[in-house]
Parts: C-alpha cells; structure tokens; sequence
C-alpha cells in the first residue's frame, strides 16, 4: 500500500500517520530509508539511460540554480533552508517534468520546446517540485531492488490524487508570488497540461481529473481575492530561458 506525504495545512504535515510541527526550524522530510531507495533508482535509471540525458551547460545550470536559490531566499520560512538541487533534462517525446526526494528535477526536452512557451510558468513548474522536495510530499513506496528500473517507476512517485495536486498548487502560488514572480503562472501551467490531456497521459497517469483541478484552483483565486489576470506567454522571458531552450 503507498501512504501520501503532503503538508495539509501551514502547521502539520503527516508523515505516515503521525503528524509534525513544520516550520522554519524544522524542515520535515520522507524518512531517510525512503529517500536512500528513491536515490538509488535515481542514480540506476541514470546510469541506464545515460544516452538520453542532455548536457546542461554551465551558463544554463547556474540559471536554473538562480531560479532556485531565489525562491528559497523568500520563502525560507516554508522551505526551511536551500538545498542543493541537480536539474536533469531527458531527451523524450513525452511532456513530463518530476522530482525525487533527494534533489532531483528532471524534465523532458518535449515538455520544454512544445509546451511551455515562457520563463513564467517553467518557474511555476520549479516552485512546485522545490515544494514538494522540501517538505517530501511523495506518494511512499517499498522497492523491490531488480538492478533496473523504468521513468514510469521514477515519475509513480511523484503522482499524486487531485486535491493533494490543488494544495501544492497552492503553495506554490505563494512561493511565486513572495519572490517576485508571476503566481498566476500556475494556472497556465495546470491550462496547458488540461488542454493536451492526452499527450500529458503519461506524466498524469490519468486524466480525468485535470478538469477538477483547474476548477479548485480557479476557485481558490476568487476565494483569496486574488486578480485573475493572466500575463502573455510571449513576454518578459530572459535570455536565460531561451538560451535553455535553444539548447536542446
């Protein structure tokens, strides 16, 4: 059976069925046991597919770093304190983007030059993961060691139930938002992924749910007062974001 990790409010969050304080001293995590087996398929499925992983510059890395370190920097209250981050982009068909507990964010070259279009929401999808690995929301599985294993076991992991989805969303709205960068860009994000359901099949694992949570998040916006102006994709990217994807 997989047990959800997720911070369900900005005080607890359940590890298992124990609940923990979360905050600026304290940085909850997946146990340590989880994060070692998760590492490991990491490193195996690298290691496998050495042929498909893209040569990130060094311009590139420390702009990615860059993104990274600043949403940490306003957000430490949340985040508790930055972690180092290793940025993977797999030469794949498929649009997908995930994280491992351990600091990896991996992204497919078909998501970054066919779908997301603007430094703004490839920031939102950077807000989201960092959520994630901060506070080790992963849906937690025992693994069987086989010496193999596949990107559909990798990114099982980081699938999660649709509310589970809208609270992260949420989060990460805010993690935008205090750092200066365009929260809304979320819900381009959640957009772009519902309008090409079936191309997003594989990063989803299903979606009849993308629907619902457009709609939750849309809902929280007019709940929260929040301005529902959308910023145009064709705008205020930097060279940095173009020189990213130039470089696939």
């Amino acid at each position: 059976m997989s047990t959800i990790l997720l911070l369900q409010s900005c005080s607890n969050l359940l590890i298992g069925d124990r609940a923990e304080t979360s905050g600026h001293d304290q940085k909850p995590t997946l146990p340590k046991d989880y994060i070692d087996q998760y590492e490991n398929l990491s490193l195996l499925f690298k290691a496998q597919f050495k042929s498909k992983l893209l040569k990130i510059d060094e311009g590139t890395k420390k702009y990615l770093n860059g993104i990274a370190a600043k949403i940490f920097k306003y957000n430490e209250i949340f985040l508790g304190q930055s972690s180092d981050l290793e940025f993977v982009i797999l030469d794949d068909d498929l649009p997908f983007f995930f994280s491992l507990p351990s600091g990896t964010i991996f992204f497919s070259s078909s998501l970054l030059k066919k779908y997301i279009k603007s430094e703004r929401v490839f920031q939102a999808i950077i807000a989201l993961e960092i959520y994630k690995i901060s506070h080790g929301t992963f849906i937690r599985k025992t693994v069987v060691p086989l010496g193999y294993t596949s990107l559909n076991q990798l990114i099982a992991i980081s699938r999660l139930p649709v509310d589970f989805k809208v609270e992260i969303d949420k989060w990460a709205f805010y993690l935008l938002k205090r750092s200066g960068m365009d929260p809304t860009a979320v819900l381009s994000l959640i957009q772009i992924i519902n309008k090409h359901a079936l191309e997003f099949s594989f990063h989803n694992g299903e979606y009849a749910s993308l629907s619902r949570e457009e709609y939750l998040f849309k809902s929280f916006i007019v709940k929260e007062s929040l301005s529902m102006e959308i910023a145009e994709d064709s705008k205020n990217s930097s060279g940095g974001f173009y020189n990213l994807i130039r470089g696939l």
